[in-house]
């Protein structure tokens, strides 16, 4: 792929990813005109202020001002049983209207025009409590055109786009961009129920550069080969990026750990972390990882599969595991103690990052086509080749093992210069707030060079 194509690719990437660019007015309008269909509409009756009427669905209390025929026209509002309210300007009818409706039940703000009492036009949609944002049109009711979503940001700073295409009556049609957690994005054509479903599919890891190609079924990696971007292609004005695969001998299917299963192919590595990172010794303790490459600040790094292991108790059942981390506040990601060795377990390399209280990657999330949702490391500075990785485990003091502790004291006393007392004082506050006794190891006690991993687990069923 030459420099251009991969500019030109990653140029519209930056376009539909950035909220503030009017994307979706653009293409709309570059699209040809299509009348949809229309309506038998009841012709309206005369209306008063404060009159109850019926918006096109729904039955609410008009409050405006209306012309000498009774029709509203101007600035006015709309009141629904369920508290709903609309905001807007009124053209002769209730029906022909613009403005911001505002759900109370659904909590969502809703910026649009209605046409004989259907949603017609341009709209903006907001959801404040999953904290979404929508923006598209709509013909006679109809979700028709260009059309886009943004949800919330893993990296918790602004928004991440999850959907950019078009809708044809309703229905996702064409060349569309799913974003994942973490910056991949599924993209291909989507079948006739606009699921993404098909042998065209790719999943695109962050870089834009590097693919897995393959059958996707409702999203899901069916079965995929690895490969390079090496062009694009224009369709109605979406760009959808030529994957070349570069071996296909190896293939990669969905691989969803549980409670007790890992991985159904351990040994097989993932293609494109194998290209950032590798695991050797590490000065620090045992193995570690380190980078192969450059690394830029923000690059996803590695990524972290483990065992699911639920959080709603029978958790306490099980021994510390060093590896133990959390994926979301259902469920913790572990490495089984077999597993813990690359000759055992390689399809991820996470687990082997070591901490450290000045790290230089931080653990975030990521919607991998293999695994699902799980961990990742990202970087928080730019890290150079050969670079050990280094990330903050977090490990409450509370649950903290003798090595990480030891490890605390240390970076407080040679790094905050604290003293004995500074650091009694702390973990004395620490055991008020926890109601737990903490007790800190004898520093002469050293480092255990042998973390261990997830046991017994047969023991949460």
């Amino acid at each position: 792929m030459t420099s251009s194509e991969i500019d030109r690719l990653e140029d519209f990437l930056d376009t539909i990813e950035n909220p503030n660019e009017n994307i979706v007015l653009k293409f709309q309008r570059e699209l040809p005109h299509e009348e949809i269909r229309s309506n038998d509409v009841e012709e309206e009756k005369a209306i008063r202020d404060g009159d109850v009427v019926k918006d096109g669905d729904r039955k609410c209390v008009f409050k405006g001002v209306v012309d000498s025929n009774g029709n509203p026209t101007g600035n006015g509002a709309l009141a629904y049983p369920n508290k709903d309210v609309f905001m807007g300007v009124f053209k002769g009818a209730v029906g022909n209207r613009k403005g911001v409706l505002k759900s109370h039940e659904a909590d969502f703000v809703l910026e649009a025009e209605w046409k004989r009492g259907q949603l017609d036009g341009f709209f903006v949609r907001e959801s404040r409590g999953k904290a979404t944002r929508e923006e598209g049109f709509y013909g006679d009711g109809l979700r028709h055109g260009y059309f886009r979503r943004f949800g919330p940001s893993c990296w918790g700073r602004g928004e991440a786009l999850e959907l950019f295409g078009r809708y044809h009556l309703g229905r996702l049609s064409g060349v569309c961009w799913k974003g994942l957690l973490g910056g991949g994005y599924i993209v291909g054509k989507v079948d006739e129920r606009g699921e993404f479903s098909g042998d065209e599919i790719s999943f695109l890891y962050p870089d834009f550069r590097s693919a897995i190609k393959g059958t996707f079924i409702d999203g899901v990696l069916e079965s995929g080969k690895f490969g390079f971007v090496v062009g694009s292609k224009n369709v109605d004005g979406i760009l959808m990026p030529k994957v070349e695969v570069t071996d296909s001998d190896v293939i990669y299917e969905f691989d969803r750990s549980t409670t007790l299963h890992l991985s159904s192919n351990p040994l097989l590595s993932d293609p494109w972390e194998a290209t950032l990172v590798e695991v050797k010794a590490s000065d620090i303790q045992g193995d570690g990882l380190f980078a192969l490459t450059d690394l830029e600040d923000g690059t996803i790094i590695a990524f972290f599969n483990g065992v699911r292991i639920p959080t709603d108790g029978r958790k306490k059942s099980l021994e510390f595991s060093d590896y133990r981390i959390g994926l979301n506040p259902d469920v913790d990601l572990d490495i089984p103690d077999e597993a813990k060795s690359v000759q055992a377990y390689r399809a991820t390399l996470g687990h082997k990052a070591n901490h450290s209280f000045e790290p230089n990657a931080e653990w975030t999330v990521f919607e991998h086509p293999r695994f699902g949702l799980i961990r990742a490391i990202a970087a928080l500075k730019d890290i150079q080749e050969g670079e050990e990785i280094l990330v903050d485990y977090k490990i409450p003091m509370d649950k903290a093992p003798n090595w990480y502790l030891l490890l605390w004291m240390k970076h407080v006393e040679t790094v905050k210069c604290w003293t004995e007392n500074d650091i009694r004082r702390f973990i004395e506050r620490q055991s008020e707030l926890t109601g737990k006794r903490i007790s800190l190891p004898d520093s002469s006690s050293g480092i255990p060079r042998n973390p261990k991993g997830a046991t017994l687990l047969t023991e949460l069923f």
